[in-house]
């Protein structure tokens, strides 16, 4: 049997690994993990054997967020058709959750970083808000969620008159 642990769904960013062919008995791995991050276990019969198995962990607790703030990082106002960063504060204990930022209750990005560079193609009154995540939402196991949410106003860029220019 072979038995490993990864970092990502599509079993890249190995943490543990025993891929070697044992027919019984106790296999044990074990690796560095970081707190709040989603891992993917995966265990393989060998030579196409199939087998029966047991699973024990040694210790451990669902982790929880604690509270964070969201704000924009320039204060100016945002005009139609800009981008602005917004950013939350880190978690506690080198929690590094999912952050899924929304713009109206759409998603406009999901990743792993405490900031995102939103864009608003129109004018008018937004709410954006940023759900901070641990777990897999799309699998519907979540260990802990929260949401802080904010408004937002685009305005429509002034238009310019250009100075008289004399042409000689």
């Amino acid at each position: 049997m072979q038995i490993g642990i990864v970092g990502a769904c599509d079993c890249s960013e190995q943490v543990a690994c025993n891929s070697s062919c044992s027919s019984g008995g106790t296999i044990g791995i074990s690796g560095f993990l970081l707190p709040c991050k989603t891992y993917y276990l995966w265990i393989d019969g060998c030579n196409q054997d199939v087998c029966s198995f047991s699973l024990s962990a040694n210790s451990g607790k669902a982790p929880k967020l604690s509270d964070f703030t969201l704000s924009r990082t320039n204060l100016n106002p945002i005009c139609k058709g800009c981008c602005a960063d917004f950013k939350v504060t880190p978690q506690a204990g080198g929690c590094l959750p999912n952050y899924v930022w929304t713009i109206d209750g759409s998603e406009m990005t999901t990743t792993s970083s405490e900031q995102a560079n939103l864009c608003f193609p129109d004018a008018g009154t937004f709410t954006v808000c940023v759900q901070a995540v641990i777990g897999n939402p799309e699998s519907g196991s979540i260990c802990d969620e929260k949401t802080k949410c904010m408004s937002v106003t685009v305005t429509k860029k002034q238009d310019e008159i250009a100075k008289p220019l004399l042409l000689l």
